[in-house]
């Protein structure tokens, strides 16, 4: 499932799957300028340069109610021609003010929301409102955060209703890792409530890799796994859990939306 409509995954082509092709100006944009990816034109001219060096469609990671405009991604997969898997789910909660719908909604509330994005359509203009108008564009996967806290307090309801969503759904889900944060605890929650870890993304997963060899050895956590960097101590082939060590964040972009973004 992509912005404009279902692509069958075989026609997708090379796809990167985790990138950030427009966050609008708001809260992250207050935590850290850098956070802010407001050009949409700007965008679509760099996914342009992108699709004419080969490349056919990417993974957008920045889910509902943090910056995520799905009216944005439409135009920018418009001028560039770029397919445009798009995402629901949930971010790090620093990301939202204290006030934000998210800390509202119960569990279901979450599940139900989540679902929808993905079979109806996204919902805009929610960053700071509950939503309530949506797009006629899908999502395609479910994101969702791990932080250091693991999944306790207000994580520990949007991991449930997220896994909810992708075991109703059968779509992929994607988790990004924080420094300090338990990937193998994820995995065995992810995996007590019905999900393939085949079916699964592990984000920036060298920010754990430092401590692979012990806590990570031998744990079937699929092939979805991404590295942003590689570190000298970390070898392809080392028994590590981790597939094809790789200083880009995707060791295998084409199996992996074929795999889960349309299925």
């Amino acid at each position: 499932m992509t912005v404009p409509g279902d692509v069958p995954a075989e026609k997708l082509g090379f796809c990167q799957s985790h990138e950030h092709v427009f966050l609008a100006k708001g809260h992250s944009y207050s935590l850290d300028p850098a956070l802010c990816i407001d050009d949409a034109k700007k965008s679509a001219s760099e996914l342009a340069l992108y699709k004419n060096a080969g490349g056919a469609a990417l993974v957008d990671a920045q889910p509902i109610g943090c910056g995520r405009d799905a009216e944005a991604l439409r135009l920018v997969f418009r001028e560039s021609g770029v397919h445009i898997v798009a995402s629901t789910g949930f971010h790090k909660l620093v990301f939202y003010p204290e006030d934000h719908w998210i800390f509202k909604y119960g569990g279901d509330r979450l599940t139900r929301l989540f679902i929808k994005e993905l079979t109806d359509g996204m919902y805009t203009l929610c960053d700071r409102h509950e939503p309530e108008r949506q797009s006629g564009s899908r999502a395609g996967q479910i994101k969702t955060a791990l932080d250091a806290c693991g999944i306790a307090g207000e994580y520990a309801k949007l991991f449930e209703a997220a896994a909810a969503a992708a075991v109703e759904t059968g779509r992929a889900l994607m988790a990004h890792i924080e420094p300090g944060a338990d990937p193998v605890a994820l995995a065995d929650f992810l995996e007590s409530s019905g999900l393939d870890l085949n079916r699964v993304v592990f984000c920036h997963m060298d920010r754990a890799v430092w401590s692979v060899p012990k806590t990570m050895s031998g744990r079937p956590m699929g092939d979805n796994n991404k590295l942003d960097i590689k570190h000298p101590s970390i070898t392809p082939g080392a028994k590590t859990g981790l597939t094809k060590p790789s200083r880009h964040k995707i060791s295998d972009k084409r199996n992996w939306i074929s795999r889960n973004a349309n299925s």
